[in-house]
């Protein structure tokens, strides 16, 4: 072989190395997207899901989207936070992961702060899950991004986002059966919510 040939061949390979790595980026893209997915409106053939039950509305928002700020804001005896205050952190983790992602880095936040949701009541109930349906769609929106996997770090970001939400939707799970279930009928922030 000569030269000519064997730098025919090293260019070869090197094109079908870059081929490769941008399919290995696409299936990561749309795996982690159809996770994300999952994890926030559910999934997208119930019959088939990951981590959610089989409902079509297994993910956080369809969780949420029934409960009334009563039983949002209503937390059981025992637990240190209401479904509430759970979506407002993943709200919060959301948007401090968009920061992260738009910086290339970590940043700083006070988590703290990340449960702070004050008192709810229908309406900002109702702004709280559309802000965080905003807030993962943007989410979404950054994997399908170039620059979305450039490092570790931005994968990992994405894959942590997805393991945090998932802890919280089980934990959102469990309280807002005990909220409905506790949550008398006859309330009338309850009785606004029901539809006509």
């Amino acid at each position: 072989m000569n030269m000519a040939e064997s730098h025919t061949d090293e260019l070869e390979r090197e094109k079908l190395s870059k081929e490769a790595s941008s399919m290995t980026h696409a299936l990561l893209r749309d795996s982690i997207d159809m996770l994300m997915q999952e994890a926030y409106d559910g999934p997208p053939d119930p019959q088939s899901t990951w981590f959610v039950n089989n409902d079509s509305d297994g993910g956080v928002l369809g969780t949420v989207r029934h409960l009334t700020a009563l039983q949002a804001w209503f937390k059981p005896e025992g637990l240190a936070h209401s479904v509430a205050e759970h979506v407002a952190h993943i709200l919060f983790s959301l948007n401090h992961a968009s920061k992260c992602a738009a910086c290339g880095e970590r940043v700083d936040a006070d988590w703290g702060r990340s449960w702070d949701v004050g008192q709810v009541d229908e309406a900002r109930w109702q702004s709280l899950q559309r802000q965080l349906k905003e807030s993962q769609l943007r989410m979404r929106m950054w994997v399908h991004a170039d620059e979305s996997f450039t490092s570790k770090e931005s994968i990992a970001l994405l894959v942590g986002a997805i393991a945090h939400t998932a802890y919280h939707l089980g934990a959102i799970r469990q309280i807002a059966a005990l909220a409905v279930r506790e949550t008398p009928a006859d309330d009338p922030v309850a009785e606004m919510a029901r539809p006509l």
